[in-house]
């Protein structure tokens, strides 16, 4: 049995420790290694996650419809701005 991060992998001849994502979605806005396709991975990432979430709040809307007129208007009422 291997660790994964002891791994050795030959990347372009030279060998490399396979690291853990260590730093999570802070890594993806570090800025030390802020370079162009770091960025773009960066809000292609961020614009995934929107969606995602907006799917959600769509369905949720959209279920809110099917149990009829009373629960539709309440949440129509609830989301107005006064």
């Amino acid at each position: 049995m291997t660790d994964e991060r002891s791994q050795v992998r030959s990347i372009a001849g030279s060998p490399r420790r396979l690291r853990g994502n260590r730093k999570g979605i802070i890594g993806w806005f570090d800025s030390r290694h802020l370079n162009l396709e770091r960025y773009l991975y960066s809000m292609h990432r961020l614009c995934g996650v929107t969606l995602v979430g907006y799917l959600f709040i769509h369905v949720y809307t959209t279920a809110t419809r099917l149990r009829g007129p009373a629960p539709w208007n309440a949440f129509l009422l609830s989301m107005r701005t006064r």
